[in-house]
Parts: C-alpha cells; sequence; structure tokens
C-alpha cells in the first residue's frame, strides 16, 4: 500500500498534535509512510485486533479484581450492599413508676431501639409530632420526651424512626411500630 492516508485513523496519545498510534485493518508491514507527513519510527502501528485484545485484557482484569475484592470482603461488595437496616428492637415505655404504659404530665416517654447492624449515621425520631433528640451510636440509640400538660387528653403516643443508613447509604423505611408490643398512652386530665 503506498501513501498511506492516516490522518483520520489516527489517536494522538501525548496531545501534541501528532499521530501516536495508527490503528489500522492492514497489515503493519505493508503500510508505507509518507516522509514528508511523518517518520515511521515516530509511531506505533496497531492493528484492529491487537486493539481488541488490549480492551478485553483490560476489562477481564477489571473483573478479576471485583471479583476477589468481593471474596476478601466476604461478600460485602455484591449482596451486604443491596440491604437496608433491619430493625431488631424497638420498645416506648414512660417513667410512671405505678404504670409505664402510661403517661401523665411531666412524665418522660423513653424510645430505644436497636439494629442489625451499625448505622452510618444518627437517625432522626419524631414521638407525639414533636422533634425529638436521638442519643447513641452503632447499633442502639433512645430518645426521650416529656409529657405536655396541654397533651393530656386521652391519646396513644405515636412514633417514628426514619432517615437511618448503613454505611453502604442504603436508607431503611420509617419505623412506626415496636416490636414487643409495647404502647404509651397518655389519659385525660382529671
Amino acid at each position: 500500500m503506498n501513501g498511506f492516508d492516516f490522518r483520520n485513523k489516527y489517536i494522538d496519545v501525548d496531545g501534541d498534535g501528532e499521530a501516536d498510534t495508527i490503528i489500522t485493518d492492514e497489515d503493519p508491514l505493508d503500510l508505507d509512510f509518507d516522509d514528508e507527513v511523518i517518520e515511521e519510527e515516530d509511531i506505533k502501528v496497531q492493528t484492529k485486533k491487537e486493539k481488541n485484545r488490549h480492551t478485553i485484557l483490560v476489562v477481564l482484569a477489571i473483573c478479576i479484581v471485583v471479583i476477589i475484592s468481593s471474596v476478601i470482603l466476604g461478600g460485602y461488595v455484591v449482596f451486604r450492599s443491596a440491604k437496608a437496616p433491619k430493625i431488631v428492637t424497638v420498645h416506648i415505655e414512660s417513667d410512671n413508676f405505678e404504670n409505664p404504659s402510661e403517661a401523665k404530665y411531666g412524665n418522660m416517654i423513653t424510645l430505644s431501639f436497636s439494629f442489625e447492624e451499625e448505622l452510618a449515621n444518627i437517625p432522626r425520631a419524631i414521638i407525639n409530632n414533636k422533634n425529638v433528640e436521638v442519643y447513641g451510636e452503632g447499633k442502639d440509640f433512645y430518645a426521650k420526651y416529656f409529657v405536655q400538660l396541654q397533651e393530656q387528653k386521652d391519646i396513644d403516643v405515636e412514633f417514628s424512626i426514619h432517615d437511618y443508613r448503613n454505611k453502604y447509604k442504603k436508607t431503611g423505611p420509617p419505623i412506626t411500630e415496636t416490636t414487643d408490643g409495647s404502647s404509651v398512652v397518655i389519659p385525660a386530665f382529671k
């Protein structure tokens, strides 16, 4: 092949505006370079087969690294990251010594909860439609709420635990029920 036109079939690897690699279907030994345009020793000639083989080897190497990483980490990369954090226990009670399932004005309600795995953040909680501070770390947390005078009107204390996630950034659904059947009632003021 005489006077090979490489202008639209080269790769400029180092960004200097000159051909560094020519990709061709031709046998590299059949190429004849025009001395006015480029010197043969200045460029690398690569066939499309060689380029495809190189691409396949790179993809294969990446797959092997992912598989080995998954095995070393005990499958966490592939399997654990797909699950949201799971709640293990949720319990609510009052500091009313006579009846912990009843709270009156001035009593403190404690909502305690635990997860199967450590969380990446401190969850948020709402008790009786009020945002409350959540304490704890890792797997175990609790929130406290003081009963207000205007709330004494025969109501069941409602709560929500939300905005919690594991280290894989998977968020769990809001939790609005206890796991042990516990509940707290605020009776009407007498």
